[in-house]
């Protein structure tokens, strides 16, 4: 008898997934296959309601990816170089020496750079659905919760924005088929995007067998388990987060980064990324000094942060004073940097508390490392490819 038949024979732990909500125990073998990345679900136990979950999932990311690809067609088609809005922009207190420069490319609008966000983000949003559902982190459906309110919030806001001066007589009427556009765009987004939601909070009540099966019914390696999955979770939101600042930063082609920024931030967010599975393949091998020298390194992003917060604090006038804001505001070349400047704000806040969320996980996993088990009882990441290599050098 092997070790997972084993798990499943001894009477307290049926006992205890009684407890916690569920009546059948799977076969483990059925239930979860080990992968080079670890042990995932398999994917022949998935119920309807995971299937209907993928569909409408992938559905609602490629209509959102249609949305947003649609957008770069039309800023570049009807952009007009001449626009005024994109001439030299003066800091309007400090305008001698605090100017950027001129900027005459379609790429150098505002939505451009909130179209960008928008994909990054579904991006991200489709690997969490997956990685949460496959390893049944539900945290992750978070991920997936967050871009559509994302998507919602950016198609709602700016159709009411455009409607409202529209009534107001503040700007001209939306050609027929951009309007037709924008509402086909309003209404597919608030049927996909509740049902998607629906689905997503009906498989986390679904949630739970496969750690189970990992760990068992012991608590202490269930905290420890949870604890360091939520801490891997927390690297890719890090890197996500990362993303987004750098191009919100680069907003206008970069014009409003002092020469130095421009290659500093860049390469802080390449080494990050590089680096991240250090401290991945640290926190599940139960590493120290890998761990440790990952977490220095990561010291350098709340330094970053701290800056841009009170570099874009200190020069909020600078994005948000520029010429052509008298057109008609849906015109593709009206830009709204003051948005960009208080989104990058709000990321850069919400990336110090990702990295204050990173240091106390990061503790209670260490503590937990050579002491609960975690690492025997449930298979690292390259563990499978370690044991392929072992046996074959062993014949």
């Amino acid at each position: 008898m092997d070790r997972d038949s084993l798990l499943l024979s001894e009477s307290s732990e049926p006992q205890e997934m009684r407890k916690e909500g569920y009546n059948a125990i799977p076969a483990v073998t059925d239930y979860k296959q080990p992968t080079l990345l670890g042990n995932v679900r398999n994917f022949k136990r998935f119920t309807w309601v995971e299937w209907v979950f993928i569909f409408v999932g992938l559905l609602a990311f490629l209509f959102s990816l249609g949305i947003t690809i649609e957008r770069f067609v039309h800023f570049e088609k009807n952009f007009n170089e001449s626009a005024e809005a994109y001439q030299t922009i003066c800091h309007p207190y400090n305008s001698t020496t605090n100017c950027i420069a001129e900027c005459q490319d379609w790429t150098c609008i505002s939505d451009f750079s909130f179209a960008v966000i928008l994909i990054i983000n579904l991006s991200f949003c489709l690997f969490y659905g997956a990685d949460g559902l496959l390893r049944e982190r539900a945290y992750e459906f978070l991920g997936v919760f967050v871009a559509v309110v994302i998507v919602l919030l950016y198609v709602t806001s700016n159709f009411i924005y455009h409607m409202v001066n529209i009534a107001q007589d503040n700007e001209e009427q939306f050609s027929h088929g951009e309007l037709a556009a924008r509402i086909i765009r309003l209404v597919v987004s608030w049927i996909l995007g509740p049902i998607l939601v629906a689905f997503a909070i009906a498989v986390y009540f679904r949630m739970g067998k496969l750690w189970f099966l990992l760990v068992g019914g012991n608590r202490t390696l269930k905290r420890a388990y949870q604890c360091t999955s939520f801490l891997a979770s927390l690297l890719f939101f890090n890197i996500q987060l990362l993303i987004n600042v750098l191009v919100l930063a680069y907003t206008r082609n970069g014009t409003f980064l002092h020469s130095t920024e421009k290659i500093i931030l860049p390469i802080m967010v390449a080494f990050i990324m590089f680096i991240t599975p250090m401290g991945w393949i640290g926190i599940w091998y139960e590493l120290y000094s890998v761990t440790a020298i990952f977490l220095v390194f990561l010291l350098l992003t709340p330094v970053y942060y701290i800056y841009k917060i009170v570099n874009v604090a200190k020069n909020f006038p600078l994005y948000n004073s520029h010429p052509g804001r008298d057109g008609p505001s849906h015109e593709v070349n009206s830009s709204h940097y003051e948005l960009v400047a208080a989104a990058l704000l709000v990321a850069n806040v919400i990336g110090l508390l990702i990295f204050v969320l990173i240091c106390i996980f990061a503790f209670f996993v260490i503590r937990n490392f050579k002491k609960a088990g975690l690492k025997e009882k449930v298979d690292p990441p390259f563990a499978l490819l370690y044991k392929k290599i072992a046996g074959s050098m062993n014949r």
